[in-house]
């Protein structure tokens, strides 16, 4: 016994151990069921009250000493609580753990795929930090406040709608209210608000729009005013790409110019060669461009391929007769199916040539992968639309394209967080042939 002959310290000792207990119940919820964790907080502060009610009503009084000890300690613990609390905000004020270097703000419908390859490319050759909703965001909330605190430049990808979206809007007026550092990246596809739609910027938002940045605080005078400084390159840089980024170079260039870096080389992209894996994707398509890249960057986390992976997009000036040939002889085939599949001759072309060689037991494996946007044919597709895109294409040529759509397709979501993708990247390598596993390091 520590305490002898003393009720009242005893029951003071036994109370500060008891809410002490109470505290690390708090902090480490041992039961696995939330109620449990309830009862057992509120069943130890029964036994404390039962404790205090029995020392005031048994009349026990406690010594001067006992209580100048008990009160010392407990002003030294709150006390000490205090400057811990104080020096560890300081400290993680000088030092902080969670800024982000970049802040990628886009439309996710016209920029998922592109925000979240520009976000592998920055991290793989600079080592920092970026914010992607579909990664970092937690709580909606949080939002601005995040950009307030944790962000040290704002990267604006305007596609077609992005300025539409009012959590967009609100990021850009946050940043430039609060003098962060902004680049806007002006896309083909951005057509700037006219000064009509920017004086009734409430009705340029979409529906509800203004009603939801009221509620952080930003009125619609602030995003007007953001969006003319942003248009105007007042208190931001310009990224002005003359072309989509439909290729790994275009994304390379881009990258580049955020990293303020000078390249002496072009990006390094495998050619075709025999016994590799070739990618197909709309040529037109920065989504799906930026969909395939990912997926290389990806693969490269599960396996080295001796032979490469060949983005077809890399190589436009080969032609469809060379591409043609590429997939000859090539053990496999993934072909992004994206919002202009149907409507990209190119892609048609390597659909029915690569299912041709299939149905003679010849070619590579052809695997193919839906990204968010595209819609699979409707029964009037092949006699109506199809003849339109590629009025040669032949009746074999339109069954070996139906056949590929009746293949089971994977799916690609680039607008999901990167656990997600590193999942459906392995399932889709799953559908390989094994002999390009023969001397690489698999980790499927």
């Amino acid at each position: 016994v520590v305490i002898r002959d003393d009720t009242a310290a005893q029951v003071l000792a036994v109370s500060a151990i008891l809410l002490i207990s109470i505290v690390l119940l708090c902090l480490v919820r041992p039961w696995r069921n939330y109620l449990a964790n309830i009862f057992d907080g509120a069943m130890t502060a029964c036994i404390l009250l039962v404790l205090d009610c029995g020392l005031v009503g048994g009349g026990y009084t406690a010594s001067v000493v006992t209580t100048r000890v008990m009160s010392v300690l407990v002003v030294a613990t709150f006390l000490g609580m205090w400057v811990g609390l104080v020096a560890w905000s300081v400290y993680k004020h000088l030092n902080p753990m969670d800024v982000y270097d970049m802040f990628f703000c886009h439309h996710k419908a016209g920029g998922a795929a592109q925000a979240r390859l520009i976000k592998l490319m920055v991290v793989e050759q600079a080592g920092l930090r970026v914010f992607v909703d579909s990664d970092d965001l937690r709580q909606l909330d949080c939002l601005f406040d995040t950009i307030k605190a944790k962000v040290r430049h704002l990267v604006v990808y305007l596609t077609r709608e992005t300025l539409t979206r009012p959590w967009c809007a609100g990021e850009v007026a946050i940043a430039l209210r609060t003098r962060l550092r902004v680049t806007a990246v002006l896309t083909p596809s951005f057509v700037a608000p006219s000064e009509g739609q920017l004086e009734a910027v409430d009705t340029y938002l979409d529906v509800g729009g203004a009603d939801l940045l009221v509620q952080y605080g930003i009125t619609m005078a602030d995003v007007r005013v953001s969006f003319f400084q942003l248009l105007a390159a007042q208190g931001c840089a310009h990224v002005q790409m003359q072309r989509e980024p439909t290729s790994t170079g275009h994304f390379q260039i881009l990258v580049d110019q955020l990293l303020r870096k000078q390249r002496d080389s072009a990006a390094a992209t495998y050619a075709p060669s025999p016994g590799g894996v070739v990618i197909s994707a709309d040529p037109r398509d920065p989504e799906a461009a930026a969909a395939a890249c990912i997926l290389i960057n990806k693969t490269k986390q599960f396996f080295a391929l001796k032979e490469g992976i060949c983005f077809l997009s890399d190589h436009m000036h080969m032609g469809i007769v060379d591409h043609c040939l590429a997939i000859a002889s090539a053990r496999a085939l993934v072909i992004i199916l994206s919002t202009e599949t149907l409507s990209s001759r190119h892609q048609l072309e390597i659909m029915a040539h690569s299912m041709g060689l299939n149905e003679k037991g010849q070619g590579p494996a052809t695997i193919p992968v839906n990204i968010f946007g595209f819609s699979f044919p409707a029964p009037h597709y092949y006699a109506h639309v199809l003849p339109h895109i590629w009025p040669e294409v032949s009746e074999d040529e339109v069954s070996h394209i139906g056949a590929l759509f009746r293949t089971i397709s994977c799916p690609y979501s680039t607008h999901a967080s990167d656990q997600v993708l590193q999942a459906q990247t392995a399932d889709i390598l799953r559908r390989l042939p094994r002999q390009l596993f023969g001397g690489g390091n698999c980790q499927i």
